[in-house]
């Protein structure tokens, strides 16, 4: 089963393409916080995503860097040659599938989540 879940910040603002087809799809970093025993220094790990279409659009819409988002993806590996040390390189992107807005109310430590699209597609990354 290939399910990953992430809950963590946005690390820059989220980078849309208009494909030919005329669908979405968004590129987007996250940090999230491991756990660690120097509570000074926490361990931070980043995260890229990519949504497709109607999730595409919502993401680019709705949140913008610093935002706090959860996953739920599923992982890929990219596989490349790069063009100057001629190297096969890897990279593990992770798809969203589902993702909600999670948002952090000034006046009290409760949390406030709003549920957004699933999408299904099962297209290549860019």
């Amino acid at each position: 089963m290939n399910i990953c879940s992430f809950l963590g910040k946005l690390t820059r603002e989220p980078e849309i393409v208009k494909l030919n087809n005329g669908k979405s799809v968004v590129n987007f970093c996250i940090s999230v916080r491991n756990p660690s025993k120097n509570q000074e220094k926490p361990e931070v790990t980043f995260i890229d995503c990519v949504a497709w279409e109607k999730t595409a659009d919502l993401i680019y819409k709705y949140f913008k860097k610093g935002s706090r988002i959860l996953v739920h993806t599923s992982a890929k590996t990219e596989s490349w040659t790069d063009k100057e040390t001629g190297k096969n390189r890897h990279k593990i992107k992770f798809i969203v599938q589902k993702f909600w807005y999670v948002d952090q109310k000034s006046n009290s430590q409760e949390e406030q989540y709003a549920s957004f699209a699933e999408d299904e597609s099962e297209e290549e990354i860019l």
